[in-house]
């Protein structure tokens, strides 16, 4: 109830502080008040006026340790739902390894002042028909893992396949074989918080076996190493949600790539639509929107500082972008963390960077370096 503000009035007489006296039987004086003429009787000093004061402030109190418990519980939601504050770095071969393993140590450190906990690589495998390939030296790539481990950063893989070049002669049970082998040998490194199960692998579901095998990899993986987390990629179909029965994430890659004036709440928008489809059981029958909800968590997300580089985030010929504008970037990186930070679904978020000599993604030593120090780093 609002409280009613009591609008107090002096007491206004012809003859203030003007008393009769009259002496009393046993020696004492009563003074009796000769005020003349009232011309405002004023507001009385009363109990009913007082306790309405007292019962104001109690009411006012208890609406501010409401209002307080209230905002308490939206920092929690925040700092307990956003655990994940990750740089993700593509490693495409040998080369952007050597450069990572000679050139990131500093930022590693500088990194993890940043309040950045995680780092996600993504070395690439290319697809055949029969089999997957390295493109890369596998010695080299648990240099990377180390380089990241020994800075104190948490470590995920995620790795790309790369090719589509499947025809008659694809074989999906000797590809997934050759898969999951790799898959194996990268968790057997040591110490990898997440393994990405999924990035642009080819999944078809016309043979009941390869379907299964899929299924058998997440229950290996879970079994053998149960204090690896699985993070799944998102679809609306039925059969990779399937999969995510068995994932810890589901991941999700967010770049602006739209003609809105506001890339970020589109992207919201999207991601949402994503999380509705997160909730199939083991059979990939659509259950309540409360079962079986994971996470999301944003494993690629970024921009170039280049204005209107949301109409074409992938063109990567600076030439053909517009002018340089580091305020760009760092507007979506504040509106982003504002966003993923204001719900309670959305578990974390990977800043995009390349492993070589980045000129175009990263936020280091731009003005998007000073969001992410602002509202995350540390004094350390």
């Amino acid at each position: 109830m609002a409280y009613k503000k009591t609008l107090w009035k002096d007491r206004v007489v012809e003859k203030p502080n003007t008393y009769r006296s009259v002496e009393n039987p046993d020696g004492t004086i009563t003074l009796y008040p000769i005020t003349g003429q009232v011309i405002e009787k004023g507001t009385p000093v009363s109990a009913a006026n007082l306790n309405k004061i007292e019962n104001g402030i109690v009411e006012l109190n208890e609406q501010l340790e409401q209002n307080i418990t209230d905002i308490n519980k939206k920092i929690n939601n925040i700092s307990t739902s956003l655990t994940i504050r990750s740089v993700g770095i593509q490693l495409q071969n040998d080369s952007e390894m050597d450069y990572f393993i000679n050139n990131f140590n500093d930022k590693l450190i500088k990194m993890k002042i940043l309040g950045i906990t995680d780092v996600i690589l993504c070395p690439v495998i290319y697809n055949r028909n029969t089999r997957v390939d390295l493109a890369f030296t596998f010695d080299k790539l648990i240099n990377c893992c180390n380089l990241v481990k020994n800075n104190g950063l948490k470590l995920t893989v995620k790795v790309h396949c790369w090719g589509d070049t499947f025809g008659e002669t694809f074989d999906k049970i000797l590809w997934f074989e050759s898969y999951k082998n790799v898959l194996i040998r990268i968790l057997n490194i040591g110490d990898i918080v997440r393994i990405g199960l999924m990035n642009e692998t080819p999944f078809l579901t016309d043979n009941d076996n390869y379907k299964t095998n899929w299924l058998n990899l997440c229950k290996y993986i879970k079994t053998t190493y149960p204090n690896v987390e699985l993070i799944s990629s998102p679809t609306t179909s039925s059969e990779y949600n399937v999969l995510n029965h068995f994932c810890d994430y589901i991941c999700f890659n967010c770049y602006p790539s739209n003609t809105v004036n506001n890339p970020v709440c589109n992207l919201g928008d999207t991601l949402l639509e994503v999380y509705k489809y997160t909730d199939y059981d083991i059979e990939g029958k659509y259950k309540n929107p409360n079962y079986n909800k994971k996470k999301i968590f944003i494993t690629e997300c970024g921009i170039q500082p280049y204005e209107y580089s949301h109409l074409h985030p992938w063109e990567w010929d600076t030439n053909q972008l517009q002018k340089y504008n580091e305020d760009v970037q760092a507007i979506f990186y504040e509106d982003m963390i504002g966003y993923v930070e204001s719900t309670d679904w959305i578990t974390g978020i990977s800043w995009w960077i390349s492993g070589s000599d980045d000129t175009t993604w990263t936020f280091l030593d731009r003005k998007a370096e000073s969001i992410i120090k602002e509202r995350w780093g540390n004094d350390e």
